[in-house]
């Protein structure tokens, strides 16, 4: 299991860690899901589908991470780094606005 291995490698300070960067991921994915929803700009379709294979991606994730040990694997940190994208992305082009200051 990915979380056992986390913690059992880097103590709980480590699994916190881990743990809290994959629940700011879920909710900045929830963020943007939602602004995209209210949003008429013309990249809404592309970036919702790019969201929605990124949920796809770490629910898979997730699910291998229970029966094998990828948690140092690139993979999961490239997913992390495209919401992080998309974020940016949703930011330049004023369709989530108001993130940072709720992040801060």
């Amino acid at each position: 299991n990915v979380f056992i291995q986390v913690g059992a490698e880097t103590g709980l300070a480590g699994l916190l860690v881990f743990l809290g960067l994959m629940l700011l991921t879920l909710r900045d994915m929830r963020r943007l899901k939602t602004a995209l929803k209210s949003s008429d700009h013309e990249m809404r379709d592309e970036l919702n589908d790019l969201l929605s294979f990124i949920a796809i991606s770490l629910i898979g994730f997730f699910i291998c991470g229970f029966f094998l040990l990828p948690a140092y694997g690139a993979g999961l940190y490239i997913l992390v780094g495209l919401v992080v994208i998309l974020k940016r992305i949703a930011q330049a082009n004023d369709i989530l606005k108001g993130s940072d200051s709720e992040s801060s």
